[in-house]
């Protein structure tokens, strides 16, 4: 569906206190697992993605748009039985999104703005230059379609978030937009 968040995968590295440290698309060709993406071959390009010119993909959907810790070696710890494990994959990345994206909607409307509604365009507009870097554009690493690289990629879209910037951002672009 063109309206959905699609949410890619990533491989991070963190210090001992949870600091960032490095992040590359997630692959892991042993395991057959890694982050999606690609050029869609039934759905047109939506408006919010008509600046975005990626080899293959004229006219049609390109996902992801947006990207999040997935590596289930280096993902997210987990309670589960009374046991902490970690977990991944992006389908554990997708709920991560989901669950900034309601922080966010927290933060605007605490700070005089709206509910955000349909994410994609706002996080193409933001990517296209806000007064803070709201995404942490990855460069490294591929899946089996495509290699991650400047800008907008068909592994990684349009990065990962940092949130508060991207809060911020999205507060200044509905007062400035409307």
């Amino acid at each position: 569906m063109p309206e959905m968040t699609d949410v890619g995968g990533t491989t991070l590295s963190t210090d001992d206190n949870g600091g960032w440290l490095a992040e590359q698309a997630w692959f892991d060709p042993p395991l057959s697992q890694g982050t999606g993406g690609g050029v869609s071959a039934l759905f047109e390009r939506p408006d919010w993605q008509q600046g975005i010119n990626v080899p293959g993909g004229e006219g049609k959907r390109l996902t992801p748009d947006i990207a999040a810790v997935a590596d289930p070696f280096t993902g997210v710890q987990i309670v589960f039985n009374q046991q902490l494990i970690v977990g991944g994959g992006t389908s554990l990345a997708a709920p991560v999104w989901a669950g900034m994206a309601a922080l966010m909607n927290e933060y605007v409307l605490d700070h005089g703005g709206s509910l955000i509604g349909d994410l994609n365009p706002l996080l193409y507009h933001i990517a296209e230059g806000t007064p803070l870097p709201a995404f942490r554009d990855i460069t490294l690493g591929g899946n089996a379609v495509a290699n991650a690289g400047p800008g907008y990629d068909l592994v990684t879209g349009l990065g990962t978030p940092n949130v508060e910037n991207l809060a911020q951002n999205i507060l200044v672009t509905q007062k400035v937009v409307g």
